[in-house]
């Protein structure tokens, strides 16, 4: 019942960017999300050793990136290049995340219950 009042609420919180543009390009992005992560989601499941799984730490450290090049665009706001590292490397730092996530929900939960597993890793990174 929450989760549904949840999914409610936030359908609601999204009516104003029908108003705002077009229904072909919320239908683009809608598409391109769902293919990026279906994609990543199915790598992550095939791979055949738990790679994944190791990359914890760099990926703190990529955080750890970002957050200094977000600080050095203060100091040089309007910079092509810190905008360009910031947007791909942020775009390439969670997509890992999105593989190591899957594959720790993999190998730390019950197969049967992934779909819902899945649902929470969907809501985590669509919803923040």
């Amino acid at each position: 019942m929450f989760f549904g009042a949840f999914v409610g609420t936030m359908s609601l919180s999204l009516v104003p960017l029908i108003h705002i543009y077009s229904m072909p390009v919320i239908y683009d992005a809608l598409i391109a999300t769902g293919v990026t992560m279906g994609s990543l989601g199915i790598v992550a499941y095939n791979s055949p050793s738990e790679q994944f799984l190791k990359w914890g730490g760099p990926l703190a450290l990529g955080c750890g990136a970002l957050l200094g090049v977000s600080l050095l665009s203060i100091v040089y706001p309007g910079s092509p290049a810190l905008t360009n590292i910031w947007l791909y490397g942020g775009l390439a730092l969670f997509s890992a995340f999105v593989m190591y996530d899957t594959q720790k929900i993999i190998h730390k939960h019950i197969p049967i219950f992934l779909f819902l597993f899945c649902l929470s890793l969907i809501k985590k990174y669509h919803f923040h």
